[in-house]
């Protein structure tokens, strides 16, 4: 059965990452797209970061965080991939606009 082995919170939201290597995200802001849903809704109830799964993608690793009004999240795939979404600058990436996922090597 799918259980729970890594949590990882913020300010504003919460990740968690499953033995399926599945994501689920909630939180009360979504301004950066940091729950990884691919809008800017905020959540209050756990769902599914379905990107992951619609790749075959199975998530290891999960971290989410804050700078106290711009969040963001990483989380790192079986393969060693990194994957980030939220708040661009924070995530490593030079655009300062909105994101929802991207992805780079980190091997």
């Amino acid at each position: 059965s799918e259980r729970v082995v890594s949590v990882s919170a913020s300010l504003c939201h919460t990740l968690l990452v499953t033995t399926f290597g599945s994501v689920y995200s909630c939180g009360n802001s979504n301004t950066y797209g940091e729950l990884g849903k691919g809008t800017f809704t905020s959540c209050n109830q756990f769902q599914l970061v379905d990107w992951f799964l619609q790749r075959n993608i199975a998530i290891t690793k999960i971290s989410a965080g804050s700078d106290g009004a711009r969040s963001h999240s990483a989380a790192v795939s079986s393969e060693g991939k990194l994957y980030t979404f939220g708040y661009k600058p924070i995530c490593g990436h030079t655009e300062k606009e909105l994101s929802t996922m991207s992805s780079r090597s980190i091997t």
